[in-house]
């Protein structure tokens, strides 16, 4: 969070007014208790100019909204930060930012779902902003300072939320889902947003016993895949890497789809402290995988799919080198 926040004043000066600064600064002060915070936040809204000034008064709840998530009080900067987005419609780049935020106030409050939302909010912003959609780019160096920021965001989502590894499942492979099988993920994974965890757990049950009735049996292992990301959502991961094991052993040996499922096992297994070392043991096993698509996909001149692998090889390999280093201090 407070390497983001910085970002949001990156190219455009603060709107903050000198009068409302010190405010902001007493704000930061660790000896404060919750009352006496709130009373800064109380005062520094006074004397903001809204309605006039929308974007300080929106910089203030940002900033309230920072150094009530470093006292972990998660709920009251979601309010917060609730607050600031709808001031920032018409100033793009400050909206991404602030998505952002909520973002890792979201993971907080242990809301992977809302936090992969909010950054794949963010992260659609930025792309935008990067082909001239909000407004013209004109300096190479601008353009560059968000692509970075976009790769940055593609780690945070990959190493935190689960969803965005199983985007990577198929990506370069036919889809084996039916359109029946499509409804029952959109719903459970809607269902797991809304955190109706009974509901979300019934249709993965019925969803198994109508793949398991198919007798498709390509189905039946994306469908493996599917159930241990929504288990691993719900946080039943022993369950999750129940499903992840049957479709490791069943996907095609050495495909993309098995890399995947490989390391969506790691990152469930990561989880169980006792794991922890075959987790690793799977997780490299995905790294390898890359690997030797990476270099099949370079033999048959693919840049594409080559890129693609090297930006993906980039966050598994940094995300691998920090769990060993985990490991190793213990």
């Amino acid at each position: 969070m407070k390497e983001v926040f910085p970002y949001l004043n990156h190219f455009d000066p603060s709107k903050i007014r000198p009068v409302v600064e010190p405010v902001l600064g007493e704000m930061k002060n660790e000896a404060l208790n919750e009352a006496q915070l709130d009373g800064k936040i109380r005062e520094a809204m006074e004397k903001s100019r809204y309605p006039f000034l929308q974007l300080e008064y929106a910089e203030i709840k940002l900033h309230s909204a920072l150094a009530k998530f470093n006292r972990k009080r998660y709920f009251e900067s979601k309010i917060l930060f609730d607050e600031a987005l709808p001031k920032y419609e018409k100033d793009q780049h400050r909206k991404a930012v602030t998505l952002w935020m909520m973002g890792y106030n979201a993971l907080a409050l242990e809301d992977a779902s809302f936090a992969y939302s909010y950054w794949m909010g963010a992260r659609i912003i930025l792309e935008e902003i990067v082909k001239g959609k909000h407004f013209a780019i004109v300096k190479p160096e601008t353009i560059k300072w968000y692509r970075d920021r976009i790769k940055e965001l593609n780690f945070t989502m990959a190493t935190n939320c689960i969803q965005e590894v199983y985007n990577w499942f198929g990506i370069h492979d036919s889809n084996h889902m039916d359109g029946q099988t499509v409804d029952f993920s959109e719903k459970i994974f809607e269902d797991i947003g809304y955190r109706k965890s009974h509901e979300a757990n019934q249709l993965i049950d019925a969803l198994l016993r109508l793949s398991e009735m198919s007798n498709d049996h390509e189905l039946m292992r994306d469908v493996f895949v599917l159930c241990g990301v929504a288990k691993y959502m719900l946080g039943s991961t022993s369950e999750s890497i129940k499903y992840f094991s049957e479709a490791t052993s069943k996907l095609e040996p050495r495909s993309q789809r098995q890399a995947v499922a490989f390391w969506l096992k790691g990152m469930a297994q990561w989880r169980i402290p006792p794991m922890r070392e075959e987790a690793l043991t799977n997780l490299i096993r995905a790294v390898d995988l890359f690997k030797e698509l990476r270099l099949k996909a370079d033999k048959k001149h693919l840049a594409q799919v080559m890129l693609w692998y090297d930006e993906k090889l980039l966050i598994m390999e940094k995300e691998l080198e920090q769990k060993e280093k985990v490991l190793l201090s213990i």
